[in-house]
């Protein structure tokens, strides 16, 4: 259907997410990997394993912030059925080895150790033995294959930890390895590396997992279930009046005692409970599927070493952290910084974690390693365009500088959207603008929306999509510049938060006028994208009406819709207008910057893909006339600035003429989409001008809505 019927539930999103595992990534990361080690050896004359450097996660069945559909048992059965592919996937693969190693020990000989080990897989499996046996005994591969077929099956049978199973990957890599080896080891190493190692790559790189499901959560519900669990227990009655330090005190207190904080005779709040509840899914997670499955619980509006540390104590209550010398700690938790003023105090807040006691035993133990997040999206709602991209910039600059100096890797987490105006950009580019002393120590990339769809559904697009991401990361960590900052950069950075201050007054001055949520409200299909059953969370965390509260893809999605883009560019015209010397004035820092030159080629894609004279129609909208000519005017006025601003610095004669592919394609497209918008804008102001609600109308701006996301592409 052109609509959905209803909204999907989170387990239709983790079935969609599936898809793309089974039918493009299964084999497409498998022979990415191959096609690196085959262009290693051909170019440096030595064949050099290069291990699995390219994993992906989830975050559906996951992600529970603002989202009350996502509970314990969703996450619990999300892995069910990341694991439920993977066997499917496997026995597929060994019933197809099983006809095609099919060597006889009258012609070949075999290893030992595979001897052994149909020894003992005849004595765990004697109906099968006595079934196959006398037929097969003497094609051993074969043999082997089929005692791994029915481990497998046992296990998808649900029979994880019996003798005829296998409880870990790990194990069912060491029966595949015996293959390999024996191969290898009786003059067919070829035939192991073409007909095994496939399989054995798929085991490293999904296990019986498939994609680590990461966990995230809003700070403030750790919070008040911290606070729950210690009044109850009589610990602490107000937790949330306490100050940081206080805080932190008590954490380190309880996080160094044995006995746990929850009290099996106590009732607490559904949401505590829930809480709760998820921590022991991850234990049983790990325990279940290995602790690869879930390691990382993303914490979102960090706003002190705290949120982290009462994450620490909640794993604790299911045995995933225990106090100790050293202690035993499972799970991660990783920060993230989202708004303009938490990246601006997320310095502090990691060296305020890497200097507590408890925190650092806990990243000793796992390898002096962090995670640290980096939202995209809610900065630039908070801060606009530029100022967004700067402070993400120099976050991870003194981030980088804090975990240096304490000896911990930090390995950045970009939470990137489709859109523009949620980092939304070409990959490659991307990955090189980042602050090049940070670019060698492996990065994670949210995709998201239809960014998978775009990116992963061939297998011709997916491979060539990796191989771009996997050039930046190796140019990034291995080139010749590698770790290396532009001697000129510091003069740079002085001229750049020139422009960024520039661009944050200008842009919260248009967010905070009394005239904005009205003009934002009416003059985009805000109220109406609410009503597309696209996916299960809501578009509010809280369900206010503040703009805060809103999410930034509905809020992306409706300045996308309206052809204004504005979160991808307003702000920036202001800032480069007001240069001393002009914006022809910044043309080294476009030449010589990878992060500036990303910055305004990001823009000009932006500036190309609105389109102010469809959004005059959107303006008309608004009920209030004047007000909506007055918005948009000043919004008008602020576009014309930033084109011709980013003219001016580029020395182009127009927007993306260092484009022409991605130029053409846009001047193309257009044109298709703009029937679309005004026959929104119309079936907008009918449906709006109605007593009730009517469902046709409704439906009908709904499939425009649809209409116009297909065809401009990266829409939120």
């Amino acid at each position: 259907d052109e609509l959905s019927s209803r909204r999907p539930t989170p387990l239709d999103e983790v079935r969609h997410g599936l898809y793309f595992f089974e039918f493009t990534l299964w084999d497409v990361l498998p022979d990415l990997h191959d096609e690196l080690e085959r262009t290693v050896a051909e170019i440096y004359g030595a064949a050099v394993p290069v291990g699995e450097i390219v994993r992906f996660g989830s975050w559906i069945g996951g992600d529970r912030d603002g989202n009350p559909h996502v509970t314990a048992r969703v996450t619990a059965e999300t892995l069910s059925l990341q694991e439920a592919l993977c066997l499917r996937k496997y026995i597929a693969e060994v019933e197809e080895l099983s006809w095609r190693l099919t060597q006889s020990t009258e012609l070949v000989e075999i290893s030992s150790a595979l001897t052994d080990s149909l020894r003992r897989d005849e004595a765990d499996f004697p109906d099968l033995t006595a079934a196959i046996g006398e037929t097969h005994a003497a094609e051993p591969y074969r043999y082997k294959c089929w005692f791994i077929r029915e481990r497998l099956r046992r296990r998808a049978s649900g029979d994880r930890t019996g003798a005829a199973s296998y409880p870990t990957a790990q194990a069912f890599a060491a029966d595949v390895h015996l293959l390999a080896d024996s191969l290898t080891e009786h003059g067919a190493k070829l035939v192991a590396h073409v007909m095994v190692g496939p399989l054995l790559r798929r085991i490293a790189l999904f296990g019986f997992h498939l994609a680590a499901l990461e966990i995230r959560q809003h700070s403030g519900v750790h919070e008040a279930a911290i606070g729950e669990l210690m009044k109850t227990a009589g610990v602490e009655a107000d937790y949330a009046a306490l100050p940081e330090p206080d805080r932190l005190a008590l954490l380190d207190r309880l996080l160094g005692e044995g006995r746990p904080l929850a009290s099996p005779f106590a009732e607490y709040s559904p949401a505590t409970t829930e809480v709760l509840a998820t921590v022991r899914t991850v234990a049983d997670s790990q325990a279940i599927y290995g602790a690869d499955a879930v390691r990382i619980y993303l914490v979102s509006m960090t706003g002190g070493a705290s949120d982290l540390l009462e994450v620490l104590l909640l794993s604790k209550e299911a045995g995933l952290y225990r106090p100790g010398e050293p202690p035993v700690s499972r799970l991660l938790p990783a920060p993230l910084f989202e708004t303009i003023a938490d990246l601006r105090a997320a310095p502090d807040i990691l060296r305020t974690l890497l200097t507590d006691g408890r925190y650092r035993a806990h990243l000793t133990v796992n390898g002096d390693k962090q995670v640290v997040m980096l939202g995209y999206s809610d900065s630039n709602k908070d801060g606009g365009y530029l100022t967004s991209n700067w402070e993400l910039y120099l976050a991870q600059r003194r981030l980088h500088a804090v975990a240096a100096e304490a000896g911990v890797t930090l390995t950045f987490f970009h939470g990137r959207g489709g859109a523009l105006g949620r980092g939304g950009a070409a990959l490659h580019q991307s990955i090189l603008a980042g602050p090049p002393e940070t670019l060698g120590r492996g990065i994670k990339i949210t995709e998201q929306g239809e960014v998978i769809s775009s990116r992963y559904l061939l297998d011709g697009i997916a491979h060539r999509s990796l191989e771009q991401a996997v050039s930046a990361a190796l140019i990034g960590a291995l080139g010749p510049d590698h770790g290396k900052a532009d001697p000129r950069e510091s003069g740079w950075s002085e001229q750049m938060a020139a422009l960024s201050d520039a661009s944050f007054a200008a842009y919260r001055s248009l967010v905070e006028d009394d005239d904005f949520l009205p003009y934002f409200e009416q003059a985009t299909p805000l109220p109406e994208i609410g009503e597309l059953k696209i996916g299960s969370r809501p578009a509010r965390r809280k369900g206010t009406s503040s703009l805060g509260d809103l999410r930034a893809i509905p809020w992306v999605f409706s300045w996308t819709q309206s052809r204004h883009l504005l979160p991808a560019w307003y702000g920036a015209g202001t800032a480069l207008t007001g240069v001393t010397g002009g914006p022809e004035s910044l043309r080294p820092l476009y030449r010589n910057w990878p992060f500036f030159r990303a910055l305004i080629d990001n823009l000009q894609m932006a500036l190309a893909k609105a389109d102010l004279a469809v959004a005059e129609a959107y303006a008309g909208l608004v009920e209030d006339a004047e007000l909506g000519r007055r918005m948009f005017a000043r919004i008008r006025q602020e576009f014309d600035r930033t084109v011709a601003a980013v003219i001016a610095l580029t020395g182009q004669e127009a927007i993306l003429d260092n484009q022409p592919v991605l130029q053409e394609s846009i001047r193309l497209r257009n044109p298709y989409v703009d029937p679309l918008s005004h026959l929104q804008t119309a079936l907008l102001r009918e449906l709006r001008s109605g007593d009730a609600a009517d469902p046709e109308l409704l439906d009908e701006v709904l499939s425009t809505i649809n209409g116009i996301a297909a065809g401009l592409r990266n829409t939120g």
